[in-house]
């Protein structure tokens, strides 16, 4: 089967955020990331709206429904970043990052600011306060 939706190459990577394929140019193997809700450590879920590099090179996967997910390159596997971690809403749309390395997130719910090294958000505007 050949793939046409490869949208983002980061690390030596193609990423295709929808469908979670990742091409590896290195080893030239393709995988699928799929959730599974008995592994915490999977995607938190199939549908991924954008894929991030921070200035760390960790790879942020943002979701439609489920929060959003560091990649672990040593493990193979993802942290997870929800609701019930205190974030405003599962669905993230988009991330940035700011000169002092914070994660500004972009949300169903107003915009968060993250702080990866502390594990520490707040939220800075819901959509109530406009």
């Amino acid at each position: 089967m050949i793939y046409w939706r490869i949208s983002t190459a980061i690390s030596g990577l193609l990423l295709s955020p929808m469908e979670s394929f990742c091409y590896n140019v290195r080893s030239q193997k393709w995988k699928n990331y799929l959730s599974n809700e008995k592994d915490s450590a999977s995607l938190s879920y199939n549908k991924v709206i954008s894929i991030y590099e921070d200035s760390r090179k960790c790879l942020w996967f943002m979701t439609l429904g489920e929060g959003f997910c560091r990649y672990n390159p040593e493990t193979d596997n993802f942290t997870r970043y929800d609701m019930s971690k205190g974030f405003p809403s599962n669905t993230i749309y988009k991330m940035v990052e700011d000169k002092r390395g914070n994660l500004w997130l972009t949300t169903n719910n107003g915009l968060v600011c993250f702080n990866p090294r502390q594990r520490a958000s707040m939220s800075i505007l819901r959509p109530t306060d406009c």
